[in-house]
């Protein structure tokens, strides 16, 4: 009777340790599509997966009193009639005792591991999102029955820890950079992200710790438009440069217009209307060079800018910034214009030629 008693102390352990992992590791995003599509179960994971104070804090409750339980009756219980057997075989008592208890403990302890533990674990994360829609309901009604406990026991947790000088916030700690990372790296180890993904998210993390002068094109490499100069002069300086945007200025660079774009000046040529930069230039964005990348993307996207000037505290120009130098900040070094008008044929110094395959 008391073998058959432990056995289902570790079956309801197993069913907690199911439930709680399939609930934290399933995507809410799926529990949400599955709870839109009429599924109650789902619909309930999702809840406890948005919730899960109450949740967490009823399971370790039951996790615990099980774990308690079934040391109690292995001690107390299990190892008398092992040591009654030892004593059989003319072992004395002396020692059968200690040895009866310590065989119980091993065997319990070994049996609540694999199927108490690792089993259910292991179940949860191949199958997290079915197993958490099956199990929900009945953690939730668990939940409920034992609210008062939980909150009693909470509330003296609270207590003390406050003695200790910690008080709770209620609210969930964040996700950190680093776990957010070190997930990656897991998920690219398992073939969930390739290299490629895992880089990528990396480089957006690390966006709000980048400046934008460490992004933005050096004052000495910006191509300007004097207002005042011939149209030949400038659509030779544009035609070389093979940017898409330049700061227009008249009389001096610290008198700026604002910013042309490629685009708007071969348009308004395409439809007969006049080209002046002067005319066309739009109000032009100025970032400080010390705010984050992250927040000056932000900037961009509000203003719905495709560049912006980039000022030092001095008020001075110290270069541009464009949503392309972002967006290589992210992906990685994009092909220029000078790259595209590269030889494509190439002689090796064993007299060989190389030639890209397109000509």
């Amino acid at each position: 009777m008391e073998g058959f008693i432990l056995s289902i102390l570790i079956l309801v352990n197993a069913f907690f340790v199911m439930a709680e992992l399939a609930v934290v590791s399933s995507r809410r995003s799926s529990l949400r599509q599955r709870s839109e599509a009429g599924d109650g179960g789902a619909k309930a994971a999702y809840e406890l997966a948005s919730s899960p104070s109450a949740f967490l804090s009823t399971v370790s409750v039951v996790i615990t009193m099980i774990s308690i339980l079934s040391g109690a009756m292995g001690g107390a219980v299990l190892a008398k009639p092992v040591a009654s057997r030892l004593a059989e075989w003319h072992v004395p008592q002396t020692v059968a005792d200690p040895v009866a208890l310590f065989l119980v403990v091993l065997i319990i302890t070994v049996v609540s591991i694999i199927f108490g533990e690792l089993l259910p674990k292991r179940l949860a994360l191949a199958h997290s999102e079915t197993i958490a829609a099956r199990l929900a309901r009945p953690i939730q009604a668990v939940a409920v029955g034992l609210g008062p406990i939980v909150r009693f026991l909470s509330w003296i947790t609270d207590t003390l820890a406050a003695f200790f000088g910690v008080r709770s916030s209620g609210e969930t700690v964040p996700v950190s950079d680093e776990e957010l990372r070190h997930l990656l790296e897991q998920g690219k180890r398992a073939g969930v992200f390739s290299s490629t993904e895992q880089g990528m998210v990396e480089r957006v993390l690390r966006l709000d710790e980048m400046r934008v002068e460490e992004l933005m094109t050096p004052s000495v490499r910006i191509v300007w438009i004097n207002a005042d100069e011939a149209p030949e002069v400038t659509w030779r300086a544009l035609v070389a440069s093979g940017h898409s945007h330049f700061p227009v200025y008249r009389g001096s660079r610290e008198n700026i217009l604002g910013v042309v774009s490629v685009k708007a000046l071969w348009a308004n040529m395409a439809a007969g209307l006049p080209a002046s930069p002067a005319d066309l230039a739009t109000q032009v964005l100025i970032l400080p060079e010390t705010i984050p990348a992250l927040r000056a993307l932000e900037q961009l996207q509000k203003a719905k800018q495709r560049v912006a000037l980039v000022s030092d505290e001095f008020g001075n120009i110290t270069g541009i910034l464009s949503l392309l130098d972002l967006l290589e900040a992210v992906v990685g070094e994009l092909p220029s214009q000078e790259d595209r008008h590269k030889l494509r044929a190439i002689r090796r110094e064993d007299g060989s030629w190389l030639v890209d395959a397109t000509l």
